[in-house]
C-alpha cells in the first residue's frame, strides 16, 4: 500500500509523523479542487456577471474553469491565486489555447518564479499597459 509521510510540528513545537494513505491524499486534492472550482465560478459570477450570464450554464462554466487548470499545471503555474489570475485574463483578453509560441514561452520561462511569469504574461497579453473601461460618468481624475 503506497504511503505519504509529513513531518509536523505541534504547537508545542514537537515533531510528529503523520501517515496518509495515497487514497486519503488523492480523494483531499479532489475535494479542494471542486472547491476551488466553485470559488473560483462563484468570484466570476460576481466579477465578471457580464460574461457570467451570456447563457452559459455553471456546468459549462465549471467545465471552462477545469480545462484552465489542466493548462495552468501544463504551464508549471500550481497556486491558486495564480490559476485564478489566468482564468480572469482568459475572460478578459481572451487568449487563444494553445498559446502562441511568445505566450508560451513568457508563461513558461524556467528561470523565474511563477508569480514573476504570470505577470509578464499579463504585461504580455496587454502590451504592457492594462487597458481601462471608459464611460460617460467615468471620473478621469480617479483613473
Amino acid at each position: 500500500m503506497n504511503r505519504i509521510y509529513q513531518v509536523v510540528k505541534s504547537p508545542k513545537g514537537q515533531q510528529t509523523m503523520l501517515t496518509i494513505r495515497k487514497e486519503q491524499f488523492q480523494a483531499f486534492a479532489t475535494n479542494e479542487m471542486e472547491k476551488f472550482i466553485l470559488d473560483t465560478t462563484a468570484w466570476i459570477k460576481e466579477n465578471e456577471p457580464n460574461w457570467f450570464s451570456d447563457n452559459k450554464q455553471k456546468i459549462e462554466i465549471q467545465k471552462f474553469i477545469k480545462e484552465l487548470i489542466i493548462f495552468a499545471k501544463k504551464c508549471n503555474v500550481h497556486k491558486e491565486i495564480n490559476i485564478q489570475r489566468l482564468v480572469y485574463y482568459k475572460i478578459k483578453y481572451n487568449y487563444d489555447l494553445p498559446l502562441s509560441k511568445g505566450l508560451n514561452d513568457t508563461l513558461t520561462e524556467e528561470n523565474l518564479e511563477e508569480e514573476k511569469r504570470v505577470q509578464n504574461f499579463f504585461l504580455s497579453l496587454t502590451d504592457g499597459q492594462e487597458l481601462i473601461e471608459i464611460t460617460l460618468d467615468t471620473n478621469l481624475g480617479m483613473v
